[in-house]
Parts: C-alpha cells; structure tokens; sequence
C-alpha cells in the first residue's frame, strides 16, 4: 500500500509553496552573486562556470524529456549563427578595420551599496520586489488554479495557462517599442498596470468558457508580465548606463542582478502567502491580494518610478 505523501490538500499547497519560495531564493542568491562576480572577473569564465554547474545539477534528474528540453535551449546557438551571418554580411562592405576602430573604455565594477545608491535602483528594487510576486505567483500556481476553479484536467490547464506567457511576450514587446517612441518607460509601465488592476478583477470572475478565460488571461499577461519584463530588461540596462556611471560598462551585471534578486526575494516571500491564503480564505484572496501589491505601486508611482 502507497502511503500519501501529505495528510490533506492544504498540507500539500503549503508544501508547493514552500517549494517554490525556497526556488526563489536559491535564484535569488545566484542573482546576487552572479551580478556581483559578473563586473568583477571575466564574463566568459562566469559564463563557463554556470554551465558546468548546470551540467552537474542536469544529472540529479530524469532523463525522459531532458533532450527536448535542451535541444530547444541549445537552438539558441544556431539561431545567433543564423543571425550573426547576416549582420557580418550586412557589415562587411563598411571593412573589417572599423571593428577595433575604437576601443571599448575601461571602468572600475561598483560595490552593491553603490548600486543601490545609484539614482532610481532602490525604487525600482522595491517595485519589483512586488511586481515579480505577483508574475510569479500566476507562473506557479495559475495550472492549479485552472484545475481547482473549474475542474478542469490538469494537461487542459497547462495548455490554457501559456497564454499569460503569450500576453507577456507581447506585452514586453509592445511596452519597449511604445517606451521607445515616447522616450519615457515610467509612464507606460504605470498605465499598463492601472490597466492590470480592472484585468485581474475580471480574471478571478472569468469563469470557465475557454476563449473569454484565455483572452482575460492574456489581457492580464500584457499588463502584469510585460511590465515585469520591461523592469527587468530594458529598464535595468537603463538603470546600469546611466550618465553618473560615465559608461562604465562593468557597473550593469551588478545593477541587474540586483534588480531582479531583489524581486525574486519579494516573489519567494509571496509564494509561502498564495498557499496560506488560498487555504484560509479561498483564491479569489489571493486575486485581491495581486491587486492590492498593484494598487500599492500605482499610488506610489511618484517614488516607485521616477
């Protein structure tokens, strides 16, 4: 006789959060440290190094869908190639000399009190710190919400909740074209998420019909993962680049990993609430929860996004 592992559900969701803070601190401490020894050695051999530790970490799992997996990130290598030929090819009629025409300038890697100092890092740390709680919070827990919510199987769940993740695609696309055009990132972000908050209210009332769910789902993917995506990408290289850095390249891995560690530490204290709450006082809780964060960085937008 198989024993279960857990005594009810309840017990069962506040492991899987537990499970999922405790991945988010783990990513969170990389974050920290990575960022840090990034603008400190050469990034070729931190590079080298992750990747013989996800080589040893690979091992510790099964092997069922390990080559799909990989195959798909290993792609990435000969799409740059695909890429690469191009741009040389677009590039080589302007001579090959031009390449060390100038040389890239030099500049000391910056402390984390520094970089927390810098003008709008704290800001946008706090706010983040929020922000990837509520991303990651549908990232782990939406199939399960699918699947609790309205019964649904859990490979009908799981093929549902991609379209959050299609929303953020198109939502962090969309957002840094717009943020460019305008010239201003703080702005946008601000709108996306006031947008987010009447997205999330429909979304916990959606319902089980499938295109109305999938679209709100997307709808909330653009307002809530585009954002998110913004912060972390354009906006923390905005952040490392800034005039009072006087281009100094070194000071961006320590910026962005900062960033996003500082978030991920938000998002693995929120992971052990979702289970608490949901169990105490049911999803929709949770729901007024993601919007209770949002409504806490639009009315502190002044400070959150100068």
């Amino acid at each position: 006789m198989i024993l279960p592992l857990f005594n009810d559900e309840a017990q069962a969701k506040t492991f899987l959060g537990t499970l999922d803070a405790v991945f988010m601190v783990a990513y969170a401490s990389g974050l920290f440290f990575w960022g840090w020894l990034g603008d400190r050695s050469n990034p070729k051999y931190v590079i080298i190094t992750g990747m013989v530790g996800s080589a040893v970490t690979a091992n510790w799992f099964g092997k069922a869908n390990r080559g799909f997996i990989m195959g798909m990130w290993a792609s990435c290598q000969s799409l740059g190639n695909v890429f690469g030929s191009y741009f040389v090819a677009i590039v080589l009629p302007l001579g090959y000399q031009n390449t060390f025409k100038t040389s890239a300038p030099e500049g000391e890697p910056i402390s984390i009190i520094r970089a927390v100092l810098l003008p709008g890092v704290l800001a946008y740390c706090l706010c983040n710190a929020c922000l990837k709680l509520v991303n990651y919070a549908f990232f782990f827990w939406l199939p399960l919400y699918l699947t609790e919510a309205y019964q649904w199987e859990e490979a009908k769940a799981d093929e549902l909740s991609v379209w959050y993740d299609i929303g953020g695609i198109v939502g962090s696309v969309a957002g840094g074209y717009i943020s460019d055009k305008l010239g201003y990132r703080s702005p946008l972000i601000v709108l996306m998420l006031s947008a987010s908050l009447g997205a999330l209210f429909i979304y916990s009332h959606a319902g089980p019909a499938l295109i109305w769910n999938a679209f709100i789902m997307t709808i909330v993917g653009i307002t809530i993962s585009g954002p998110y995506n913004l912060i972390v990408g354009t906006i923390s290289i905005d952040l490392g680049s800034q005039p009072i850095l006087a281009n100094n390249a070194q000071a961006m891995a320590t910026v962005s990993g900062l960033l996003d560690g500082t978030g991920s530490v938000g998002s693995a204290v929120g992971q052990l609430f979702v289970p608490l709450m949901q169990n105490r006082f049911g999803w929709q809780s949770v729901f007024y929860l993601f919007m209770a964060l949002v409504c806490f960085l639009v009315e502190g937008a002044p400070i959150c996004f100068p």
